[in-house]
């Protein structure tokens, strides 16, 4: 039965690889249909899953491939700092760049600065990509650079940027790649619109046009139809302008509707991928039973043995060894009992400080990095990133204090510490602590917080509501919105942390109840966690005689609720 049993279980691992193997193709086929609409942020996210497939199987070229497109992606969606931040995380990693990658490192740092209007650094990072496929031989990339570099000069240095922009041109045309080159054609006449020349602007449009027919990509299309409304907006042609901002907001509705669709195929591989991860646990508890009913059947022929053999033995030496062997036994039972609650108690005090610290040490370091990307931010800017460097850092003290008065108060033999404190004021303390996070990612925090003064351990009460928080701010979506509600009812006071992130799977709240160790999970733009927030919370929140449950549903949010007693009268001092 055994052996059944874990042929099976083998079996389905080998099928199991497979169906990861087939998310790998499904991600990169929805990859292939995000390129048509442009549709950044989602490729962002496929691309997340994908640099954590190709880490697992240890991939090292793809992986690099989906970190970068995972950089590319956060500049086109507006994240230019994230984008930046990931370049330097990924030049700073134990990862050797071959020189194609570094290539595409100078291509999107250069774009990158180009969107955020600092064309002189632009400018420099296209003219050492050139360089750099100049001296190795790599052409792949040298069109885009060549058509940066026209964009950088578009309007200090016309001629140069037509030339720039026509050499782009050739070099698409010359591979026969028809979508790189529509971009070039359509810059190229928004150049010769700036210069009036609206024939020759006219012209270009519909060499890029005739190619779209062919292969259509519709931001492509958009752009295109917006450029030549503006034309004949500024040639007085109202008829014709009014049609191709018509056809414009056609193309728009197109791409939309495109981005449902994926979607709604992301959310049935999801659950795809949690069916399939239960039936693997079910078996791999079944095999697990079998291994212990054979353990137990070779004990229990040990055993026998034994006592068979211990017959010949005298029955006074035998009771006395028997009595001195448990004593020691117990002894030693009790010892490491004691060594284990320590070691065990030392491991959750170091868990709390790492997973508490990460958020105000990841912002000093997300600031810094940028300080000294090489971006000629303003002295409004520099100041205001020093301010936030110091508030991340006065945070992360103060986080780091009270998790140390916890961890003393562990360590001691007395009873958890007590105390009165103002529930209004600790919320709204935290909520600052998290802030800089949430606006990372364009998240908006609204609070509706009762004052009350709370009786409990202050500590434990700050660490559950940090984790909170931070919980949500990590699985919420960009632009998105986290609501803090704190009431009192009846003899209860109720914590509410509403998000709209994509909900907690039932694997994790089935660990959860069962104080089972949960798996880390990446968060919504690829946030790293140690796996223990949740788990501490709500023990934390057991010892002091509070409970935390989750109203969860999948892509719609998560609500957690943390309901803590209140003493029907103040205590006395």
């Amino acid at each position: 039965m055994l052996r059944i049993l874990s042929t099976t279980f083998f079996l389905l691992i080998t099928i199991l690889g497979m169906a990861n193997q087939s998310k790998i193709d499904s991600l990169i086929n929805a990859d292939d249909s995000l390129k048509i609409t442009n549709n950044s942020r989602e490729r962002f996210l496929v691309h997340s899953q994908l640099a954590k497939q190709y880490k697992a199987i240890h991939d090292t070229d793809r992986y690099i491939g989906s970190i970068l497109t995972m950089a590319n992606m956060s500049r086109a969606s507006g994240s230019h700092l994230i984008s930046l931040n990931i370049l330097q995380e990924l030049e700073n990693s134990i990862y050797t760049l071959t020189p194609k990658e570094v290539i595409q490192v100078c291509l999107i740092k250069g774009s990158t600065l180009y969107e955020i209007d600092d064309k002189d650094s632009a400018i420099y990072w296209a003219h050492s990509g050139l360089l750099l496929s100049k001296k190795f031989g790599i052409q792949k990339f040298a069109p885009l650079l060549n058509n940066l570099l026209g964009a950088s000069f578009m309007f200090t240095k016309p001629d140069s940027a037509i030339s720039y922009i026509e050499t782009s041109i050739a070099g698409f045309l010359s591979v026969n790649d028809s979508n790189g080159v529509v971009l070039p054609y359509l810059n190229l006449a928004l150049l010769y619109g700036n210069q009036n020349r609206y024939s020759k602007a006219i012209e270009t449009i519909a060499n890029s046009l005739v190619i779209l027919d062919q292969e259509d990509v519709p931001i492509y299309r958009k752009m295109a139809y917006a450029n030549l409304a503006m034309i004949y907006r500024d040639i007085e042609d109202y008829k014709n302008s009014t049609l191709f901002l018509n056809l414009r907001d056609s193309v728009n509705y197109e791409i939309n509707n495109n981005q449902l669709i994926f979607q709604f195929s992301q959310f049935q591989d999801r659950l795809e991928d949690e069916k399939n991860t239960r039936e693997l646990m079910k078996l791999k508890a079944k095999v697990e039973i079998a291994e212990v009913e054979n353990r137990n059947q070779d004990i229990l022929i040990t055993l026998g043995l034994v006592l068979l053999v211990a017959l010949g033995m005298s029955l006074f030496f035998a009771i006395k060894s028997s009595r001195d062997r448990k004593k020691m036994t117990q002894i030693m039972h009790n010892k490491a009992q004691e060594l284990e609650q320590i070691n065990r108690f030392k491991n959750q005090i170091l868990s709390v400080i790492s997973h508490d610290m990460r958020s105000p040490l990841a912002q000093v370091i997300t600031f810094q990095h940028a300080k000294n990307s090489g971006i000629n931010f303003s002295p409004d800017e520099i100041r205001e990133m020093d301010k936030t460097i110091m508030a991340s850092a006065k945070n992360g003290l103060l986080i780091l204090d009270n998790l140390l008065k916890w961890a003393n108060n562990q360590f001691s033999s007395e009873e958890l510490k007590l105390e009165t404190f103002d529930s209004y004021f600790v919320i709204t303390q935290i909520i600052q602590q998290v802030d800089e996070l949430a606006n990372e990612k364009d998240i908006v925090i609204h609070s509706d917080v009762t004052t009350l003064d709370l009786f409990t351990n202050e500590s434990l009460y700050q660490i559950i509501l940090r984790n909170l928080l931070s919980n949500a701010i990590k699985f919420s979506p960009m632009n998105s919105e986290i609501r803090v509600n704190a009431r009192l009812e009846e003899n209860n006071f109720i914590i509410t942390v509403t998000d709209q992130g994509p909900g907690i799977p039932k694997r994790i709240l089935d660990a959860l109840d069962k104080g089972d160790r949960i798996k880390p999970k990446t968060g919504s733009y690829g946030e790293k966690g140690a796996g223990i927030g949740l788990t501490f919370s709500k023990e934390f929140a057991q010892r002091i005689g509070a409970t935390l449950t989750f109203n969860t549903e999948i892509l719609v949010g998560t609500e957690a609720t943390f309901t803590l007693p209140i003493a029907k009268e103040a205590p006395q001092e």
